[in-house]
């Protein structure tokens, strides 16, 4: 790959697709769910029982005005309309109507109930007509009524007053065309309040789930590792959700095996002088592809012809024989307890993969005794004499020290980071520890990465179309 196409990849990576967003949705899904219904709750809540009744009442005046004079023209009119329409809500007119409930003499009061009056008075008008709509709401309905009536009369009556400064303009030009009727309801509109409120709960859920993802302290991508860490990422797996991997179904494609093929590759450049035999395979905590690394790292040594055994030294929580369809029993546990022999502890595959099992260790027992035991280091000499390579499953970093003994006795360490998995604060402590024993570590195997469609689509095609090709060369 050159400078440039690089660069590009490396930019591609700090970008947030679509398809992230929809990645980082889906895997808050119940948080999404619970945060929606919570708001459509509570909207339900306010909308039945704090929600106020508004009811609003309308009546119509119609500003005509006569004249003789053949330059009166319809921009006149107009601004006449425009002017009655703005004289609505000016005290002038609202002091009519409150002096109808409040002492006229108390000014607090009388200007309270004005603004309180205006704010609940709306003016509309067409320039298609000489009429004006003057609305008003409250929550009484009756009332609704009366104040728009009031104040149609209240206008009318400025207009007309000649000792105004407006009457030479608008005198006998305005009627009330309809009075108000008793006030309809308006509000609260209960399906748009929950349509509202159920929109609401999912935009704000999606907001609070991708920032739990934006300010995580998870690793998010393969460039989020390579900027945490000075260590080279000499793996990477795009397993999904369980991390499961059964031998049996992935033994003929290339598109399963390939990305343990790249590891396997790496560690022979590493190691030019074929030095590396003991490799351990470890993590941060659990669910981070330890084990399917381990087998997979096995499967593409068996296919370059070398022989190969994965030794289970994950003794409390052991899974390799899982892996393999083995049982448990007769392991390390029981070979350390001198209840079988050598021969009796190496299991046989129909992939050509030798395995050691853990074994059961006895209750009161600790794993670290047998880990530290000095028949685990002649058993781990013996395997390096009889194997090209000895894979150990070794247990996370972070809930036991048993990975830190086991390095101590192994060639090299690869280290799994799982995108969304442990936290950057642990990875980082486990890491230092990891180096304090003063281990070979290889690298880093990046795991659980995601790959967008196209990209797996491709990778598909590339993968089957060259088994196809493999095979034929084969017939």
């Amino acid at each position: 790959m050159n400078k440039e196409a690089k660069n590009i990849e490396e930019q591609k990576d700090n970008y947030i697709t679509i398809g992230d967003i929809f990645i980082s949705l889906k895997k808050n899904i119940v948080l999404i769910i619970f945060i929606t219904i919570a708001i459509t709750i509570l909207g339900v809540i306010y909308t039945f029982g704090f929600a106020k009744e508004k009811y609003e009442s309308s009546t119509v005046i119609i500003v005509a005005t006569e004249s003789n004079d053949a330059d009166v023209d319809l921009n006149n009119s107009l601004r006449l309309i425009s002017t009655v329409a703005s004289l609505v809500t000016k005290d002038i007119v609202l002091e009519n109507v409150a002096s109808k409930y409040v002492d006229v003499n108390d000014k607090v009061a009388l200007n309270t109930y004005i603004a309180n009056l205006r704010n609940s008075i709306s003016v509309s008008s067409s320039e298609k007509s000489f009429l004006i709509t003057i609305s008003v709401k409250n929550s009484d309905k009756n009332l609704t009524e009366e104040q728009a009536n009031l104040i149609a009369e209240s206008i009318i009556l400025v207009c007309n007053d000649t000792n105004g400064s407006i009457s030479h303009l608008l005198l006998n030009s305005i009627n009330q065309v309809s009075k108000a009727t008793v006030g309809t309801r308006v509000a609260p509109n209960e399906p748009l309040y929950l349509i509202v409120s159920f929109f609401c709960g999912a935009i704000l859920a999606s907001i609070v789930a991708l920032c739990l993802e934006l300010f995580s302290n998870k690793f998010k991508s393969k460039k989020d590792i390579e900027c945490n860490t000075n260590e080279q990422i000499i793996g990477e797996l795009f397993y999904g959700e369980n991390g499961s991997l059964d031998l049996s179904k992935i033994v003929n494609r290339l598109i399963d095996i390939e990305p343990f093929n790249k590891v396997f590759t790496n560690i022979t450049l590493l190691d030019p002088n074929n030095q590396i035999k003991t490799i351990m395979t470890t993590s941060t905590t659990s669910g981070e592809l330890k084990s399917t690394l381990s087998s997979g790292l096995a499967l593409a040594i068996t296919k370059s012809e070398k022989k190969v055994i994965v030794v289970d030294l994950d003794l409390r929580l052991p899974s390799i024989h899982k892996v393999f369809h083995l049982e448990k029993y007769n392991g390390i546990a029981e070979y350390i307890l001198g209840n079988i022999e050598y021969e009796d502890l190496i299991k046989h595959t129909k992939n050509g993969i030798d395995v050691i099992t853990a074994g059961k260790i006895p209750a009161n027992d600790n794993p670290v005794n047998f880990i530290e035991s000095s028949k685990l280091i002649d058993l781990v000499n013996r395997l390096k004499d009889n194997y090209d390579y000895v894979l150990f499953d070794a247990p996370p970093v972070l809930p036991c020290n048993d990975s830190l003994i086991i390095a101590t006795k192994v060639d090299g360490v690869i280290y799994n980071v799982a995108i969304d998995k442990a936290r950057k604060k642990d990875f980082k402590e486990c890491l230092y520890h990891l180096k304090m024993t003063d281990c070979n570590l290889l690298g880093l195997c990046a795991t659980r990465l995601k790959m967008s469609k196209f990209e797996e689509k491709n990778y598909y095609y590339y993968g089957e179309n060259y088994n196809h090709h493999k095979n034929k060369r084969k017939k």
